[in-house]
C-alpha cells in the first residue's frame, strides 16, 4: 500500500495534483491514506515536522485511518475527501 501526504499550500505538488495520484492509486487498489497537511507547503517534514511525524507513525504503526483534528491534519482513504476538507481550513 501507498499513502500520499501534500501541504495544504504546497505549489510545486498542490493538493490537486496529489489527489489525481491518490485517486489513481485508490483505483489501482493500492492506496493506503491520502493526508493533508494544514499550513504547510511543498517540504513537509521541515515546515510540520510534528505533524509529519504523527502521519508516518500512524502509517509504520498500522493504526487506522482518522481525522487527526489535533494537529490540523486531514487524513482519509477517499483522497477528496481530505482535500476538500483542508480547502475549507483557515490558517490559525
Amino acid at each position: 500500500p501507498t499513502s500520499v501526504a501534500v501541504g495544504q499550500f504546497d505549489h510545486l505538488t498542490p493538493p490537486a495534483d496529489a489527489d489525481i495520484i491518490a485517486g489513481e492509486l485508490r483505483v489501482a487498489g493500492k492506496l493506503d491514506r491520502f493526508a493533508v497537511i494544514r499550513d504547510s507547503g511543498h517540504m513537509l517534514p521541515l515546515e510540520q515536522p510534528e505533524k509529519f511525524n504523527a502521519l508516518l507513525d500512524s502509517i509504520l504503526d498500522g493504526r487506522p485511518v482518522t481525522t487527526i483534528d489535533s494537529l490540523n491534519m486531514y487524513v482519509a482513504r477517499e483522497p477528496m475527501r481530505a482535500w476538500a476538507i483542508s480547502r475549507n481550513c483557515r490558517p490559525r
